[in-house]
């Protein structure tokens, strides 16, 4: 029996970067986050995924309103599932919107 192929997590890069933008640095970003930069590093790179919360406070400060953040957060967090489908659905979006907003 083979092994069932792991997913890679979806890249935050353009998100990431957008949001240190708004605060000048990403380094100003991972101090507004909390998390330390080998952290960012590792979502940047794909290497770890960027948990649900962190990408709706990035999407917050690129200026989202709250609940739009917080929807977008957890419908990219999921991208890669049937979830992020369903819950992009119920809010009346696309996934695709959710790619394009990062882009």
């Amino acid at each position: 029996m083979q092994k069932a192929e792991r997913q890679r997590p979806v890249v935050n890069t353009d998100l990431i970067e957008k949001a240190a933008a708004k605060l000048g640095t990403q380094a100003a970003l991972c101090r507004h986050l909390g998390v330390p930069t080998s952290v960012m590093s590792n979502w940047k790179t794909g290497h770890t995924p960027c948990p649900a919360e962190y990408r709706a406070l990035m999407y917050a400060v690129i200026g989202y309103p709250p609940d739009r953040a917080a929807a977008m957060g957890l419908i990219e967090a999921n991208l890669h599932k049937p979830m992020g489908q369903k819950l992009a659905a119920m809010i009346g979006i696309g996934v695709e919107v959710v790619r394009r907003a990062k882009s």
